[in-house]
């Protein structure tokens, strides 16, 4: 088992108290959005180097970027605005949201920049950034609306302490509302799998009353499926979709447990693990790998492999949170007071001369290895482990690698940075 390769560590970059972050949306992109209890939030580069700090009139409520990762929207509970800032021209607009109660939540949706803001009263707000138009709706709810969400389609749901879901059209028109017997929350779309093996994100999911999974599928809409575990699990602390209609649960006791959403097999168990002796606090799922907090511990599961640990760290100041970036190379996690981030997966970029090879080895690190042995006396080749010559820090993350005699050469765009093998 190895531990997850750390790139960074910020220490108290919003003071001492609870830590939280977002990673950017969309291809390409990898700038990290903290915030705290200092008012403020932060936005680090893919090496945590600082790049910008935002003041804010009171604490954060909700941070969401839009689905480019073009712009980046804040709320407090202070203020009955949004603010936007614009990670390109790094401009800051305030948004008035036309309602008087602060926000409650946001929620931007998929084809254009169009943000949904739920407040605190159960009222809704549309705003396009496109066009700046702007569309308060009253009395969407009776009581505060807690999270909300869009799919591709589309289609926004909200979920309030009214116990209701409301499912909404792209003009904020309610088509249909949906009676909870408990409060909701983390509220989610995906594609749950049916015999006819129709595409795109039918189905809404949340957690009903922190026990219990709703899974609500657009297309047969009289039948919800409500599931329920075990006690000994715990409470539902967090959960993800992935693969082809699959859920990760994490379970305060310490379990995680996949199921399927599958209609013939729909809540089956696909594998359960304690991952956790005390507790658990978050999970995250990019592609086949999970990873999990709790007990001061970061781990990585395999999900291909029964939820197998493939890797363990515990970061200073703990962890609490964890997240993947969008390319799902870098995994950060959040503490008390700290924010570490790990390299969990890098490009297959190698060069080869002779029998040396470079790889590499960290976002900006290139390694040197000696990959076969000498001859012995029989004129065979010596197989063995390729031996690390040397390790050099590029000046940039590289797209592309090479290696001659005396140089090693990393690319990036336009410009090529050549290290002098002996030198480094």
């Amino acid at each position: 088992m190895s531990a997850p390769k750390l790139l960074y560590t910020i220490e108290q970059p919003h003071g001492l108290g609870e830590l939280y972050f977002v990673w950017q949306k969309g291809e390409g992109r990898s700038l990290l959005a903290t915030t705290g209890t200092d008012a403020t939030v932060a936005i680090h580069d893919r090496t945590g180097k600082l790049q910008e700090r935002i003041k804010l009139q009171g604490l954060c409520a909700g941070i969401e970027w839009d689905n480019d990762g073009d712009i980046l929207a804040v709320i407090t509970p202070n203020s009955n605005s949004v603010l936007l800032w614009e990670c390109h021209t790094n401009k800051r607009l305030t948004i008035e949201t036309g309602l008087r109660e602060p926000p409650s939540c946001i929620a931007w949706a998929y084809g254009e920049p169009l943000l949904a803001v739920g407040t605190q009263k159960g009222n809704l707000a549309l705003y396009n950034h496109h066009t700046t138009k702007r569309i308060p709706i009253i009395g969407k709810h009776t009581k505060k609306i807690t999270c909300a969400a869009w799919n591709k389609d589309s289609i926004l749901v909200l979920a309030s302490e009214d116990k209701t879901l409301s499912i909404n059209n792209v003009d904020g028109d309610t088509l249909r509302v949906i009676t909870l017997r408990d409060l909701p929350n983390d509220l989610q779309f995906s594609e749950m799998k049916t015999d006819e093996r129709v595409s795109g994100e039918n189905t809404i999911s949340l957690v009903v009353g922190k026990r219990t999974l709703y899974l609500y599928n657009l297309l047969n809409p009289e039948n919800p499926i409500e599931l329920a575990f075990q006690q000994r699990y715990g409470s539902i602390v967090s959960y993800k979709w992935y693969g082809d209609g699959y859920i990760l649960i994490g379970f305060s006791a310490g379990y995680i447990i996949a199921i399927s959403t599958h209609i013939k097999e729909v809540g089956e168990e696909l594998f359960q693990v304690k991952n956790h002796k005390d507790a658990l606090s978050d999970v995250a799922v990019c592609d086949g790998l999970a990873a999990t907090c709790g007990d001061g511990q970061l781990k990585l599961i395999s999900l291909w492999n029964n939820g197998e640990v493939s890797g363990s760290v515990a970061p200073p100041g703990g962890a609490e949170r964890c997240g993947f970036s969008a390319d799902g190379r870098l995994l950060a996690t959040a503490g008390r007071a700290y924010l570490s981030a790990y390299v969990t997966a890098l490009p297959a970029l190698y060069g080869v001369y002779g029998t040396r090879a470079v790889t590499l080895t960290s976002l900006t690190e290139a390694t040197v290895h000696q990959c076969i042995g000498v001859p012995d006396g029989a004129q065979d080749i010596v197989h063995a482990e390729p031996t690390a010559l040397a390790s050099y820090t590029l000046p940039v993350e590289p797209t592309a690698l090479a290696l001659g005699s005396t140089h090693v050469c990393a690319a990036a765009g336009a410009l090529a940075w050549f290290l002098r093998l002996s030198a480094n």
